[in-house]
């Protein structure tokens, strides 16, 4: 298979070979299997005949607070987050059931677990519920439930629940300090933790005319309180655009992007250094090749369509332009350095979701339009994103998720069908997987 190398906007040579991936409906054992080998056996115990210890009443183990699932229901998940090649967080709508659930695999996908706390059932609206989460390592995540459409008001009891354990116990923090501020709904958007202490989230607040107003509370104590940092009485300037990532790299610097193309000059990107009292705007540098004025001229409208990191010191800022004189689209990718400065490298195509494994690999699955009925394309970075290779042509758009170099999946997207996929060979093949629940 012929490669293609893309190492900037112009440079786009012809493709001698493109692959149309076709989703493998195959279910066999050799995709789903991938490192089960791995898991623990179960410890065979051989009966002694020496008399037993006197019995010791142990004292009682707390029960999971959660229900099991009937097995086998169709799952349609929405959010992966995979902790390795076998094990991973989702979040979905089950076959015959109301809003989302909040997931756990431990067969790379293939079969999924409820881990939705027991009460949040108990006082879930008739909708069901819509769960904004946080992944973070050794079974740790953070979760809020909340009415599937907007909140029409502000929630007296908006809670964050916590796990350390994988989702087999929930405690449940103090409500978010809500109450004073004027909203017209409350829908979170981002949530997130630098650590096991440290944690943000953010909620929209309302809308209209190019604003999006939001709401940003903070925990230093992995989310047993939270206090709220910014409102738009607080902070009147910051609610301008719809905003489209909040995140800290330490307790002190924080980064907030949003995008509105054309309806401001300049480019939406925010920088606090001080827990979020103050809140600057960041210039960043023009591209190669590219005009002085890209970002304030009259010629093009520019957005930051999200922040990704690949570590919790490391944000990546994606930033696409429209030309106004006929929409023509352009996305180039910046890349902090360690002396607080920025490098851009363009992107293959203009629209698109990135992943990175570390400061050198990364997957950006891309398409000429945000259309989601048209084909996208996979691309590989092993630079830091100074260069990007096609892997291969797809019928779907998605966002990558990959654990290696080898194994990644995406909750592929054409139209208004969606597939659960994978690849065991870097993305250079997919096959789909069904996922149905299991029971415990």
């Amino acid at each position: 298979m012929s490669q293609m190398t893309f190492s900037g906007p112009n440079k786009r040579t012809a493709i001698t070979w493109l692959a149309c991936l076709v989703l493998t409906f195959s279910t066999a054992c050799g995709v789903f299997q991938v490192g089960l080998e791995d898991l623990p056996q179960r410890e065979i115990i051989t009966p002694s005949a020496t008399p037993p210890p006197p019995t010791i009443t142990a004292a009682p183990t707390r029960q999971p607070d959660f229900d099991s699932l009937e097995a086998g229901l169709n799952v349609r998940l929405t959010t992966i987050h995979m902790l390795d090649k076998i094990t991973g967080w989702g979040i979905g709508q089950i076959e015959g059931k109301l809003g989302d659930y909040l997931l756990f695999t431990r067969d790379a996908g293939r079969t999924w677990y409820n881990r939705t706390p027991r009460a949040v059932f108990q006082a879930a609206m008739p909708e069901g519920t819509r769960i904004t989460a946080f992944f973070g390592p050794n079974g740790s995540a953070w979760a809020l439930f909340t009415n599937p459409a907007p909140e029409t008001s502000l929630p007296t009891q908006a809670v964050i629940w916590r796990t350390t354990d994988f989702g087999y116990t929930w405690q449940a923090g103090a409500p978010l300090p809500v109450d004073g501020m004027m909203a017209e709904h409350f829908v979170p958007a981002h949530l997130g933790f630098l650590d096991d202490q440290y944690g943000w989230m953010m909620a929209h607040l309302g809308a209209g005319m190019s604003h999006d107003y939001i709401a940003v509370f903070i925990t230093t104590d992995g989310g047993q309180t939270w206090q709220r940092i910014l409102d738009p009485e607080q902070t009147p300037n910051l609610m301008a655009c719809a905003k489209t990532g909040l995140w800290f790299t330490d307790p002190q610097t924080g980064w907030l992007s949003g995008d509105c193309p054309g309806l401001m000059p300049g480019l939406f990107l925010y920088s606090t250094r001080d827990g979020g009292q103050t809140w600057q705007a960041v210039n960043l540098p023009v591209p190669p090749n590219q005009p002085a004025d890209l970002f304030n001229g009259e010629k093009m409208g520019c957005g930051v369509p999200e922040l990704i990191h690949y570590s919790p010191q490391r944000v990546l800022f994606p930033v696409r332009c429209l030309a106004y004189s006929d929409g023509k689209p352009s996305a180039w990718l910046y890349i902090s350095q360690p002396d607080n400065t920025f490098s851009a490298t363009a992107l293959p195509l203009p629209y698109g979701s990135l992943h990175f494994i570390n400061a050198q690999e990364g997957w950006f699955v891309g398409s000429t339009s945000s259309d989601p009925t048209v084909s996208g394309e996979i691309y590989r970075t092993v630079d830091g994103g100074l260069s990007w290779t096609l892997i291969l042509a797809t019928g779907w758009q998605g966002t990558p998720h990959f654990v290696d170099a080898d194994i990644g999946w995406v909750i592929a997207r054409a139209g208004e069908k969606v597939a659960f996929v994978y690849t065991m060979n870097g993305g250079l093949l997919w096959s789909e997987i069904n996922p149905v629940t299991a029971s415990e």
